[in-house]
């Protein structure tokens, strides 16, 4: 491969002979390259692996590229000053100024690369023509006229062929450097500044720095490794700790949530990054907050962190059967006002980062669009064995909408996704009008309703209240679990026209839980919140009593979480109704949402609205 006329340098003496036959002979002494492929770590994706950004400068040390060339070098043409001042060379870098002018000048890389496919000695002509590492990846072009031969361009000018690249240089050599260069070029995943979310566009040959997390769920029930949603297919990984800065993160788990979405549209992918962004850094204790992001495959990929559960994983797998103990209450109050804290932050959010006083028209408004069990995020704490409990989170924002005006904000539901099971009255109503920070409320009221039904009888209630539900659905035209139904309303000009009720199945289950013996005060409180002020049907005559805003919510489910802390009774204490309850028709709730039509085929209304 060298000169064939090479000479060796003497080695230098080590002292006087002994005899060494009483000794042991000592294991043969690793070579460079050895210890490099040693190192490389399996990557997620299959059989590529990548070197950790912090081995290279651990393995690849000055000392032993000195070496490394004293063995490959011609010794008549370069001496030890030489060889020194290669060493040296290879391992400096010249870190960035502030502004970026300064290039990083390093032959690091490099010379790991030529090292594994046995082109030592090549070294010396990249740096002649000063190919360093920063122009990695090199780019591979064919060659005019050959096919199936490449040269490897810079990707800046890839016109210009490099000297490096000599005709000593065979095509199993080129292609041999073009893919192990990419061992060395895992990308690193910072996290920006306050608000500021990190975008990485990645070619498709960049080596994710993602280890299989499998090993940590062999013994798990509830922890799945991946799992479809509506918006994009979301899989477990750790990241290697040499390549990312993702600290900070108040929970035992150091995974990730890697989520691809299905629409490689770009547009839908920077309006769910926009969202996310303006929970991020600092991120609220009640949303998930967006780490980085990336593009490959022409696919687009968010990052978080991992989450033990969803909400309804954490009422099926993780803990079916709560105790109603104080501190379980607590913790139920505690997150059910959290959630709402974080609805309102979104309803409220204000672009002006000002602290004087922010004007109206600045004032954003949004909803979040598709709150529902599999949205709400548990991560555990630390003793999470023995308590079962840890922080929820609001997740998947890629319904959510925001519209700077100082109005409610309001969308058509033609353009409206939504969850069949939560799915809020005014989805089908067309007369109503539109979709907007009310229809969080009702989805909001579905969620506490069924957290109260598992606090009072674990997971097998929460099933059996799910089953209850399930009827035909007239707007989908097969079974779903909605909370209300669709009706057919006789108006009091004799037409007939299409309403919406509370199913009686629902009422009926809430008179249940009210009067269940493991009710107290604090879930008698919270039922009525749901009933009298969650579940109401949304019309679009503005003097109709409507649901109420998300600080309301928050205020009251604030007032509750202090009446369970000063009160051990009013939390834990069983106070069951002794019978079933009429629903308090309220002033104006009567839904007069009705849609005139000449024919429907829609059961009649039972006439007793909640």
């Amino acid at each position: 491969m060298y000169a064939k006329n090479r000479k060796t340098r003497p080695r230098k003496s080590t002292g006087s002979l002994t005899s060494r036959t009483s000794e042991q002979p000592s294991p043969p002494r690793k070579t460079l390259q050895e210890r490099l492929f040693q190192a490389l770590v399996p990557s997620h994706q299959g059989k590529k692996e990548f070197f950790p950004k912090k081995v290279l400068s651990t393995i690849v040390t000055e000392k032993r590229v000195r070496e490394e060339l004293s063995k490959e070098l011609d010794a008549d043409a370069y001496n030890e000053k030489d060889i020194e001042g290669y060493a040296k060379r290879i391992c400096e870098e010249t870190e960035p100024d502030e502004a970026g002018t300064k290039k990083i000048k390093c032959f690091r890389k490099i010379f790991v690369i030529l090292v594994m496919i046995e082109k030592t000695s090549a070294i010396i002509k990249f740096m002649e023509q000063d190919v360093n590492d920063s122009d990695l990846p090199l780019e591979r072009v064919q060659r005019p006229r050959e096919k199936g031969s490449y040269d490897l361009r810079l990707s800046r000018d890839p016109t210009k062929p490099l000297k490096c690249f000599s005709k000593k240089w065979n095509q199993l050599h080129i292609r041999n450097f073009e893919g192990y260069q990419w061992t060395t070029l895992s990308p690193f995943f910072g996290r920006g500044g306050h608000k500021i979310v990190k975008h990485y566009p990645l070619q498709d040959q960049v080596i994710l720095p993602f280890i299989s997390a499998s090993r940590r769920d062999q013994s798990s029930t509830h922890n799945t490794l991946e799992f479809e949603g509506g918006f994009g297919r979301v899989f477990k990984v750790d990241i290697h700790p040499d390549h990312h800065n993702f600290d900070g993160h108040n929970t035992r788990n150091p995974s990730f949530a890697i989520k691809c979405l299905h629409s490689r549209d770009k547009e839908r992918f920077k309006k769910e990054v926009e969202m996310l962004k303006k929970f991020s850094n600092p991120s609220h204790e009640h949303l998930i907050s967006l780490l980085a992001t990336y593009e490959q495959f022409k696919t687009f990929f968010l990052i978080f962190h991992w989450a033990d559960a969803d909400l309804q994983r954490y009422w099926r797998d993780v803990n079916p059967t709560p105790s109603m103990d104080r501190e379980t209450v607590i913790w139920v109050a505690k997150q059910c006002k959290g959630v709402a804290d974080g609805i309102v932050t979104i309803h409220q959010y204000r672009t002006s980062s000002s602290k004087l006083q922010v004007q109206p028209q600045n004032e954003v408004f949004g909803h979040h669009g598709d709150i529902k069990p599999e949205n709400v995020l548990w991560f555990a704490d630390a003793d999470h064995e023995q308590t079962k409990r840890g922080t929820l989170k609001l997740s998947d924002f890629g319904l959510a909408e925001f519209s700077m005006h100082n109005t409610r904000s309001m969308n058509p539901k033609s353009s409206f996704a939504t969850s069949p099971p939560y799915r809020a009255p005014e989805v089908d109503l067309e007369g109503t009008g539109a979709i907007g920070r009310s229809y969080d409320i009702w989805t909001l009221g579905c969620l506490y309703l069924e957290f109260i039904t598992w606090l009072i009888g674990g997971w097998d209630l929460v099933d059996d209240f799910s089953f209850r539900r399930m009827e035909p659905d007239h707007m989908l035209g097969h079974d779903t679990r909605t909370f209300f139904k669709l009706v057919k309303i006789k108006a009091p000009d004799g037409k007939y026209a299409r309403g919406a009720e509370i199913k009686p199945v629902v009422k009926d289950f809430i008179n249940e839980l009210y009067s269940h013996e493991s009710c107290t005060k604090f879930l008698r409180d919270f039922l009525d919140m749901v009933r009298d002020d969650l579940l109401v049907i949304q019309t679009h005559d503005r003097e109709t009593r409507g649901r109420p805003t998300s600080q309301e919510v928050r205020k009251k489910l604030g007032d509750m979480l202090r009446n369970c802390e000063d009160d051990e009774s009013y939390a834990c204490k069983s106070a069951p109704h002794p019978f079933p309850l009429k629903e308090k028709v309220m002033e104006g709730s009567k839904s007069k949402g009705y849609l005139y039509i000449d024919y429907i085929d829609l059961p009649e209304a039972t006439g007793s609205p909640m």
